[in-house]
């Protein structure tokens, strides 16, 4: 059986500098509060609008760029045990990725889950398990991997006593997230 997993929790988009080719100042944009199961929702109602003017605007003037800082993007728990701040998404200006970080307490993993779009996970600390197509892969610092679209997977923290970090990227602006039946990431004969 597959459900939509419910995206829970508290969120805090960053605030996001937009630095444009005619103007040395940034514009700053977001800052917004959101319970993230209403999330997709309220972005397209409120600030898509807003934010495509903005953006085609800048476009059309040449370049533009958004620059989000590190500490105005807050963590929240996504799972027990797993937490999450998103850097890039949507409502900052992306049009064609969505990308954060995770951090997995010691021996932490997510349910078996697929996207809607390809997703790239790049592991900073620590080490992790990747269960997918029947296997179980270990990734070390820096080791990339890469998993495509309605592909069900798992990541989990290989260590019992510390953590383990990741940079993930969704090659969609609004990628979702289901969770699927375990069976679908069993490990060879689990």
């Amino acid at each position: 059986m597959t459900t939509r997993a419910p995206l829970r929790e508290k969120v805090h988009l960053p605030k996001a500098e937009y630095i444009n080719a005619d103007d040395s100042s940034p514009d700053v944009v977001g800052d917004h509060r959101l319970n993230f199961s209403r999330f997709f929702g309220l972005m397209r109602r409120k600030f898509t609008r807003r934010l495509q003017r903005r953006t085609h605007s800048r476009k059309s003037n040449g370049a533009s760029m958004a620059v989000i800082r590190n500490e105005e993007a807050e963590w929240f728990e996504l799972e027990p045990g797993i937490d999450v701040k998103v850097l890039s998404h949507e409502t900052v200006g992306a049009t064609a990725l969505h990308s954060g970080m995770a951090t997995f307490g010691p021996g932490a993993g997510l349910a078996c889950h697929t996207h809607d779009c390809e997703e790239s996970v790049t592991i900073l600390a620590g080490e992790a398990f990747l269960d997918v197509d029947g296997r179980r892969m270990r990734l070390t610092p820096f080791d990339t991997s890469i998993v495509q679209a309605d592909v069900p997977h798992r990541y989990s923290n290989a260590s019992s006593e510390s953590p383990m970090k990741m940079f993930w990227v969704y090659a969609s602006p609004d990628a979702a997230r289901t969770i699927v039946d375990a069976e679908l990431c069993a490990i060879g004969g689990d």
